[in-house]
């Protein structure tokens, strides 16, 4: 039997297989996730404000996203759900636009769930959100990054 080496040595060749740096942050959700993660097609925002934004900027932010895309989602059949909520660290390494290593902040994240891609594409609705938060009260917005995922049902495997 061998000698068991740890997580250091089972992940040591894994920033050589994967494009993106590795990083562990944590983002608590207004929700639970699963309702958005079993949409086909998952719209991933993270909006990067600075690191010393006050929990009352926050509270603002949070409360102008909700009050906006609320009727969004009533309205919108090919927007199943939505979830977002802020990280608990300060120092998320901004993705996209950046170069590798530059800059960090507090993100506040959004998830939204899709009928398809297309679905996303037409609506809008987050990149209109998103210009109302960054041109707000606060104008702490200092960065923003959107990835689509394509999900798959939990407990289930691609064919």
């Amino acid at each position: 039997m061998g000698t068991c080496r740890g997580g250091a040595e089972a992940v040591k060749d894994l920033p050589q297989i994967l494009s993106h740096p590795i990083f562990g942050h944590h983002v608590q959700l207004d929700g639970e996730a699963r309702d958005v993660l079993n949409a086909p097609v998952v719209e991933v925002t993270l909006l990067y404000f600075s690191p010393d934004i006050t929990d009352a900027e926050k509270e603002g932010i949070s409360k102008t996203f909700s009050t906006g895309i609320g009727g969004d989602l009533d309205s919108n059949t090919d927007m199943r759900a939505v979830r977002s909520g802020w990280s608990v660290e300060r120092d998320w390494p901004m993705l996209e636009g950046r170069e590798k290593g530059e800059g960090t902040g507090t993100v506040f994240s959004i998830l939204v769930g899709w009928s398809g891609v297309e679905a996303q594409k037409k609506s809008g609705v987050i990149q209109g959100l998103v210009g109302k938060l960054g041109t707000g009260g606060n104008r702490q917005l200092i960065h923003s990054a959107t990835k689509l995922v394509e999900c798959r049902e939990f407990g289930t495997a691609r064919t």
